[in-house]
């Protein structure tokens, strides 16, 4: 049995015929996936490591609070906080999941939650950028097979087509892929 809230994806695609527009909504065959993003559970979070003192504890502590406001962290001087970056969109096997988002290389594609911009290859592939999104925010990336088109929606509301995919890259597969990239511990 099919769930009663399910129903049929449409992508509506608009044809230019002289100085009409036609708008058509025929189902097509897409792929899609969604994520929703929700608040940090500190109760989830591990307990922070300590240690035993030791003669030299002080110098210790030092040497690792400094390391520590070095890279940003707990006694950082800055005034410019890091802004919390969720990712989504599609990559190809090949992409290097360690230390980057979707879309800053040639193996992927990402719609950015800190800018609403669309990325591929490092580069941002629409002038016009998306709505930001965050915490209660239900985010979903698809590929139209048809056009080779792919799209972003945001809590149930298609946003806009971003960029298309060559043959070479539909060849070699995309999955979908996440980037997380925050302050909150993971």
């Amino acid at each position: 049995p099919i769930a009663s809230n399910m129903r049929p994806f449409v992508i509506p695609r608009v044809k230019k015929f002289g100085d009409v527009n036609e708008v058509d909504i025929t189902p097509s065959l897409v792929a899609y996936f969604e994520v929703t993003i929700l608040p940090q559970d500190k109760s989830q979070e591990p307990p922070l490591l300590t240690c035993s003192p030791s003669p030299n504890s002080s110098s210790a502590q030092n040497a690792f609070e400094g390391a520590i406001a070095a890279f940003g962290g707990v006694g950082s001087d800055s005034n410019s906080p890091k802004q919390d970056c969720v990712a989504i969109g599609l990559s190809t096997a090949s992409f290097a999941t360690q230390r980057k988002m979707p879309g800053w290389d040639e193996q992927s594609y990402g719609y950015h939650s800190d800018d609403g911009a669309y990325f591929h290859a490092g580069k941002k592939v629409k002038s016009r950028s998306g709505p930001r999104f965050g915490v209660y925010d239900t985010v979903g990336c698809g590929l139209d097979y048809s056009t080779k088109l792919i799209f972003f929606t945001r809590n149930g509301k298609f946003i806009s087509f971003a960029t298309n995919v060559g043959d070479a890259v539909l060849e070699r597969g995309l999955y979908p892929t996440v980037g997380v990239d925050t302050n909150c511990p993971l």
